[in-house]
């Protein structure tokens, strides 16, 4: 999965689809076609670590 901001418009690439998100919550976007929930894991300096999504929880990648 891969999230990035295009033009304002929050966009996430999963399995090849490109899906546009909405904030919930600070910590919570939703896939707006499908309302599925992605919950985002914060580390003590408030950087993204993991996020949540169906029944995974992936890491962040560093690279």
């Amino acid at each position: 999965m891969t999230i990035s901001v295009e033009q304002q418009n929050i966009k996430a690439i999963i399995d090849g689809q490109t899906y546009t998100l909405r904030a919930s919550d600070e910590r919570t976007l939703v896939i707006t076609p499908l309302e599925k929930p992605i919950q985002f894991f914060f580390d003590e300096n408030n950087q993204a670590w993991a996020l949540f999504f169906g029944l995974r929880m992936l890491v962040r990648s560093r690279g």
